[in-house]
C-alpha cells in the first residue's frame, strides 16, 4: 500500500474504474476549478460524506415561522367542516357511496 502524508492528513492511493465519460467530466470539473482531478475527486468525496453525516433537517422544521403573520382564513374558521368533507369524500371513494350533503357552519354577519 503507498501512503502519502498532506500536512496533517495521511492519504492512501487507490485505483479506481470510471465509464470512459464520466472521467471525461471529472477531469472537465477539476480543470475549470483549477485543480488537480485528485484534488477534485477528494473534495467531492468529502462532501458526499459531510451531507450524509449532517442531522437531516424535517420537512416541519420548514415550516416553523411560516405564517407568524398571515391573518386568520376560512381555513381556521371552518376547519371542522373541511374535515368533515375530506373524510365524507373519502369514505365515498372507499366505499362507493352517493355523495351525501355536507354541513355548513354558519359565518357570523
Amino acid at each position: 500500500m503507498w501512503c502519502h502524508d498532506v500536512g496533517a492528513m495521511k492519504l492512501e492511493r487507490t485505483q479506481i474504474y470510471l465509464p470512459s465519460g464520466t472521467r471525461r467530466r471529472l477531469g472537465k470539473d477539476a480543470a475549470e476549478r483549477g485543480v488537480s482531478m485528485t484534488a477534485f475527486l477528494r473534495e467531492v468525496v468529502e462532501e458526499h460524506y459531510a451531507r450524509r453525516s449532517a442531522p437531516a433537517s424535517s420537512s416541519f422544521d420548514g415550516l416553523i415561522g411560516c405564517v407568524d403573520d398571515a391573518p386568520a382564513s376560512d381555513v381556521s374558521r371552518d376547519g371542522d367542516t373541511y374535515r368533515d368533507t375530506a373524510l365524507d369524500e373519502r369514505l365515498r371513494k372507499k366505499l362507493g357511496t352517493p355523495k351525501r350533503p355536507t354541513r355548513r357552519t354558519q359565518r357570523p354577519a
